[in-house]
């Protein structure tokens, strides 16, 4: 079957997810959204070996 998840911003459902390719999606949209913040208040983040 066709199995999708609720992406959820804020209490509000803002997208449909296939599961099967949910991970890569959610990394995608993360670093998206941490790119426009700002550069004073990230904080460093290791990549990790897979």
């Amino acid at each position: 079957g066709n199995k999708k998840s609720g992406l959820y911003e804020d209490g509000v459902r803002k997208d449909r997810l296939d599961n099967d390719d949910m991970i890569a999606q959610l990394e995608s949209r993360i670093r998206a959204k941490a790119s426009q913040l700002d550069e004073a208040r990230r904080i460093d983040v290791l990549q990790v070996e897979k």
